[in-house]
């Protein structure tokens, strides 16, 4: 077996059936499940394989969204304060990659939506597919943990709901889904090899710092960001590239579609 991230992957999965293969893809995530820094260590060395661009290429946005997961402390073991909900869908996250990353070495096609998106991105490594890949896998381990998003605090799931419109609006404007002629700028801003998401991070009043969220969200400067997305988003991207992840995530529920625009809840409780 070769050093570096290729021969970690290539060397111990020679021979194995699709069973295995799929052991084998929870088994690398299991290993990992106590350990933000492996956590990181596992994303990273995916995207060194499947690199798009110098270092981690389009892996950046994720691994700095990671970075920030573990300074909040939302990765840490259970017994340590970690968050079940934040932990599960990150696992989930990294599992679906994992096992698309086996998947092509073993020329598998037949996969869940999760995985088959992951491997539609590392045959076809463009923005929108990650994109693709990384929201449609994030919104089924949201359903799979709806549960643990239920038992979060309050303050808690505000913040998850507004995390989720972001990310689903990121990928509007990756598509270049913004009017006013702008498709071209937002394309630049929503691309995952850029530093926004470590700028965004780093800003208290956008993401918490610390573990569960200990006092009220800002609400006007919400107000204005949901301002701003009715004002810049094309209605018709958001149609498209929303409305399948959200009927994953609110099967049940009416008019979808407004609701996100109006920044409505839609995680953990469903609309009806």
């Amino acid at each position: 077996m070769t050093d570096g991230p290729a021969g970690r992957y290539a060397g111990t999965v020679l021979g194995l059936t699709a069973d295995d293969v799929i052991e084998c893809a929870a088994a690398r995530v299991m290993k990992a499940r106590d350990s933000p820094a492996e956590r990181l260590r596992l994303r990273r060395a995916f995207y060194e394989r499947h690199h798009t661009g110098a270092g981690v290429g389009q892996g950046r946005s994720e691994l700095d969204f990671i970075g920030w997961q573990i300074k909040r402390g939302l990765l840490a073991p259970l017994r340590q304060g970690g968050s079940p909900y934040w932990r599960a869908t990150q696992e989930i996250v990294s599992h679906d990659a994992e096992l698309a990353s086996l998947a092509q070495d073993h020329g598998l096609k037949t996969l869940p939506p999760g995985p088959r998106a992951w491997l539609d991105w590392i045959e076809l490594p463009t923005t929108e597919t990650w994109y693709r890949a990384h929201n449609c896998s994030l919104v089924h381990g949201m359903r799979a943990s709806s549960n643990a998003a239920d038992e979060e605090p309050e303050l808690e799931q505000l913040f998850i709901n507004r995390a989720l419109h972001r990310v689903l609006k990121a990928e509007v404007l990756a598509r270049g889904g913004a009017r006013f002629g702008l498709g071209w700028l937002a394309r630049r801003v929503a691309d995952p090899r850029g530093p926004v998401v470590g700028w965004v991070t780093g800003a208290s009043w956008l993401y918490p710092p610390s573990y569960p969220v200990e006092r009220p969200l800002p609400s006007r400067r919400w107000r204005l960001e949901r301002t701003a997305a009715r004002w810049l988003l094309d209605h018709r991207e958001l149609s498209a590239v929303s409305g399948e992840h959200l009927r994953v995530l609110c099967p049940e529920a009416a008019d979808l579609l407004t609701t996100l625009n109006n920044a409505d809840p839609i995680y953990p409780r469903e609309l009806t």
